[in-house]
């Protein structure tokens, strides 16, 4: 005699500025054969505010959050935001960058996956999570495990500067450099912490420590 399954409801809330994961889970929330849960999507948040807002007023068993939100990585707010609600976060990026995952990880995300998965692995990893589990996989924990690189002691004067704010001319006044060697600064900085923006690279320095690493 068959016996029936009924897959296990987990309700979750989507932060993410594009809505192409909401409109893949929204796809999902009916189940589908063979899957062991069947999503309840509760509420969608496009920015940091409103993010806050639905951890506040929903009672939510994960929460599946994109670090690019906003300007820069603002996806990290929310995370903090999250664990000190005791929800647990599923991080989804679209960037495959070591730099993301550690960010993640060392934020206390239950689990890292991007967007260039699929559906069904996005699924897989909110059950995971939402069963206690943590949700990463091997090549994420390559690159959490890896030792973080640091910045020369020139890059690190520029990433001084990003972090104060200061513009790409007045950067280069400062350190009597040209505003062209500045953005050559700048780029291989983005290259090799993957980052997007400057915001990022902030954001990379503050949690890294270099910003309170001695000058010279």
């Amino acid at each position: 005699m068959d016996v029936t399954h009924e897959p296990r409801r987990v309700r979750i809330g989507v932060v993410d500025d594009h809505p192409l994961v909401a409109k893949a889970l929204d796809g999902a929330t009916g189940g589908a054969p063979g899957r062991e849960i069947r999503i309840d999507l509760r509420a969608v948040a496009a920015t940091v505010g409103a993010a806050v807002e639905l951890l506040d007023r929903d009672d939510l068993d994960v929460l599946v959050c994109d670090l690019q939100v906003g300007a820069g990585a603002d996806g990290l707010l929310v995370l903090e935001v999250a664990r000190r609600r005791s929800i647990p976060v599923l991080v989804v990026s679209g960037f495959d960058r070591p730099v993301f995952a550690r960010a993640a990880f060392e934020r206390g995300a239950a689990g890292f996956v991007t967007k260039g998965e699929g559906v069904d692995a996005l699924v897989e990893a909110i059950g995971r999570v939402a069963a206690g589990e943590a949700a990463f996989g091997e090549r994420t924990l390559l690159a959490v495990r890896a030792p973080g690189a640091q910045p020369t002691a020139r890059e690190l004067e520029v990433i001084r500067g990003i972090a104060a704010g200061r513009s790409t001319d007045e950067i280069a006044r400062d350190l009597m450099l040209s505003a062209r060697t500045v953005e050559s600064h700048v780029r291989r900085l983005f290259d090799r912490f993957g980052v997007v923006s400057r915001a990022e690279l902030a954001v990379v320095a503050e949690r890294e420590g270099w910003l309170s690493l001695p000058a010279g």
